[in-house]
Parts: structure tokens; C-alpha cells; sequence
């Protein structure tokens, strides 16, 4: 995030105002409500989509057009749209427009120190009016209403329900006891009683049951139900398997495994 560092500035120091500085402090929040934004429509996100983030309900039926006040999200910017109420004639359709005012309550129009005098103090809306189809950026029809609203929460009541949404728990139903990790580790041929260093990405705890099944490969199968196994060393990255075998036919076995968090 862009911050303009004052720590220097003083009565003795005082910092000249450059029109960078003024980009730089206009373009931090600007890149922000950008970022929040975009993060909250997800991978979908495109740049050239209009998305309507509050309001602009269309109340009436076609001609007629009464369109609640709201605000559009185009190319990283945020605009405000007032209230509309129009009929198209024709073919006609219902168009957006950027429309620029500016701010005149102590501000526009400024003197610059050359004695001319400018506006600055823009103020950018979309419009919405009747015109012909693509005759503007964006037609009402094509625009993409994104609901931002949190939902409340809810109140649930029932024999043995804990807590309200979304926090709450209902016993026998709620996953209180989640699967971290699923993964399978080839054993191979076994002689006698051997470890095996079983590794996978971290699941950031310890406290976890490993629960497991040894897939046989013996051309007998009673061979393979000869074979017993432990679990020892547990980390948030692995554990060791010991296996161990009471015949010398148990071979090319395989430890399906699952780590379910205690």
C-alpha cells in the first residue's frame, strides 16, 4: 500500500508539495478499494465487465425505465449513479455514459500561480439515459450485479444444536473431527519387522490418528493377513511406519493412509 512518510516534516521542515505527491496519495486508496474488490468477485474478475455493487434496480417495465441510485465497479474504479427515471422510443435502449461535474464549494475553479484558472475538482458518475444500442461504453442489459451483502446470523434451535450460524455445532453431523491429509506410501516386499519414513506436506499439527489399511500383493492372500503395522514419530510433515510380517510371502504391499485430527 503506497504511504507518504512525514516523519521528516516539521514546522522548521516542511515538505514541498509535488504533483507526484498528489498522484501518489490519490492512487493509495484508489489501489485498495481496487484490490478488496476484485478479491471479493474472485478468479472471474474482468477488467471490461460493468458489476453493479449497490442499487440500480430497474422498478418499471420497458419503455419506461425507473432505476434506483447504487454504484458500479468498472476498470478499477468506483463510480456513484444517481437515480434515473427515462422511456426509450425506437429502437432505443437504456446506455451508460461517464458523466464529470465538478466541485464548486471552496474549490472549483482554481487560480494556479501562472493566473490561469482551471477545474480540478472532478467529481466522475456514470448516467444512465435512452440511446442507441453500443452507442456507449456499456448498455444497461449487459451490466453484472454482484450481491455483497453479509448474510445475519441465524438463530437455530433443535435438541443438541450448539450455538448459532455460523458457528455452530450439531452432534453426529458437524465434521468436528476433519480428514487433514489423504495419501498412499508403497511398502513393497517386507522381511521380518521394518520402518518406512512416510513424508507429506505439512498439515500444521501433531495431534492427529493415523488411520490406515495395508493393501496386499501376495499371490496367496492369507500370507498378506500375516502382516502387522505401528505408527511412531508423528510430526506435522510424517511418521514412521514399522510393519512387520509373521511369513516370508507378504510382498509389493501398499499403506493407504488418512490423518484425521483428534
Amino acid at each position: 500500500m503506497k504511504i507518504l512518510d512525514v516523519t521528516a516534516v516539521s514546522d522548521a521542515a516542511q515538505i514541498k508539495i509535488k504533483k507526484g505527491t498528489l498522484k501518489f496519495i490519490q492512487d493509495a486508496h484508489i489501489e485498495a478499494l481496487r484490490d478488496l474488490i476484485t478479491a471479493l468477485i474472485g478468479p472471474s474478475y474482468n477488467p471490461d465487465t460493468i458489476y453493479v455493487i449497490k442499487g440500480l434496480v430497474n422498478s418499471a417495465t420497458h419503455p419506461s425505465y425507473t432505476i434506483s441510485p447504487g454504484t458500479i465497479f468498472y476498470q478499477g474504479e468506483i463510480f456513484e449513479v444517481d437515480a434515473f427515471s427515462f422511456s426509450v422510443t425506437g429502437s432505443n435502449v437504456a446506455v451508460l455514459s461517464i458523466l464529470t461535474t465538478q466541485y464548486t464549494t471552496d474549490a472549483d475553479p482554481v487560480t494556479f500561480t501562472d493566473l490561469i484558472t482551471y477545474n480540478v475538482h472532478n467529481i466522475r458518475k456514470i448516467g444512465i439515459s435512452a440511446g442507441a444500442y453500443g452507442s456507449t461504453f456499456a448498455n444497461y442489459s449487459e451490466v453484472n450485479f454482484i450481491p455483497f451483502v453479509i448474510q445475519p446470523p441465524i438463530t437455530i434451535t433443535g435438541d443438541g444444536v450448539l450455538g448459532g450460524y455460523p458457528n455452530f455445532v450439531i452432534p453426529g453431523i458437524s465434521n468436528t473431527h476433519p480428514i487433514l491429509y489423504v495419501g498412499s506410501y508403497s511398502v513393497g516386499d517386507v522381511a521380518g519387522g521394518q520402518s518406512y519414513s512416510v513424508t507429506f506436506p505439512s498439515i500444521g499439527a501433531v495431534d492427529y490418528v493415523v488411520s490406515g489399511s495395508l493393501l496386499g500383493g501376495a499371490t496367496d492372500p492369507a500370507n498378506d493377513a500375516n502382516v502387522f503395522w505401528t505408527i511412531r514419530n508423528k510430526t506435522s510433515t510424517g511418521f514412521t511406519l514399522y510393519v512387520r510380517e509373521n511369513s516370508s510371502s507378504a510382498n509389493s504391499l501398499v499403506f493407504d493412509y488418512a490423518l484425521i485430527k483428534k
